[in-house]
C-alpha cells in the first residue's frame, strides 16, 4: 500500500540502504510469514484445532441456521481484525 501505516519506514529505508536490500528483506519476512501461516493451517486437523474451528463457526452463525452467509463472514472476519477484506474478497472465500 502507498499510503499504508509502513510507507514512511519503507520509503526511507529505501533510500538508506538501496530498493534492492529492500526487496531481499520483504522477500525473506514474506517467507517467514509464509512459514508462520502453514504452521497455523496445520493446526486446524488437531484437537485444539477441530475444537477452535468448531467454535469460530458456531459464533459467526449468528442467526443460528447452520450455515454462514457473506454477511456473517465478513461480520466474523472484522471480529478477528480482516477489515480490509471487499464484498468481493468475501465472496470469493464462499464460492
Amino acid at each position: 500500500h502507498k499510503e499504508g501505516v509502513f510507507s514512511p519506514i519503507v520509503f526511507a529505508s529505501k533510500k538508506i540502504v538501496g530498493e534492492d536490500e529492500i526487496n531481499k528483506l520483504r522477500a525473506k519476512i514474506i517467507s517467514l510469514h509464509s512459514g508462520v501461516i502453514g504452521d497455523f493451517v496445520e493446526t486446524a486437523n488437531t484437537p485444539v484445532g477441530s475444537t477452535i474451528s468448531k467454535q469460530l463457526f458456531v459464533v459467526m452463525d449468528v442467526n443460528n441456521d447452520g450455515t454462514l452467509d457473506k454477511d456473517e463472514l465478513k461480520a466474523g472476519f472484522e471480529k478477528l481484525g480482516f477489515t480490509w477484506l471487499q464484498d468481493k474478497q468475501v465472496e470469493g472465500i464462499i464460492s
